[in-house]
């Protein structure tokens, strides 16, 4: 039986946005994850996007219009990548103070 869960306040806080090579996900793209969020009540979801493992500016563009599509639903993992340092370092000081940043993950890590 598939229902909501009435009394409990659902957040995902292990959510990837973006494809990646050779990972199966296969709710893609981001609006068919937000029906099957809606369909089972989950009310928020705090993601970070697999392309800024191979650019973080790119990464931080995805990031921002995910935000923005779905604002209130969707928070972000800002994305330190090791292999972009300086950057990473730069795109972290200007948005981790953002309402919508729940934090700062390493990836790849």
């Amino acid at each position: 039986m598939q229902e909501k869960l009435k009394d409990f306040t659902i957040i995902d806080t292990h959510l990837h946005l973006g494809y990646l090579s050779g990972l199966n996900l296969p709710l893609e793209p981001d609006s068919a994850i937000m029906a099957q969020y809606k369909k089972y009540g989950v009310s928020k979801a705090i993601f970070s996007h697999h392309y800024a493992i191979s650019s973080v500016d790119f990464g931080l563009e995805c990031t921002l219009s995910a935000l923005e599509k779905y604002k209130g639903s969707f928070f972000a993992y800002l994305v330190y990548n090791p292999n972009f340092e300086r950057r990473s370092l730069e795109i972290i000081k200007e948005y981790i103070s953002s309402e919508s940043v729940a934090g700062v993950k390493i990836h790849p890590s």
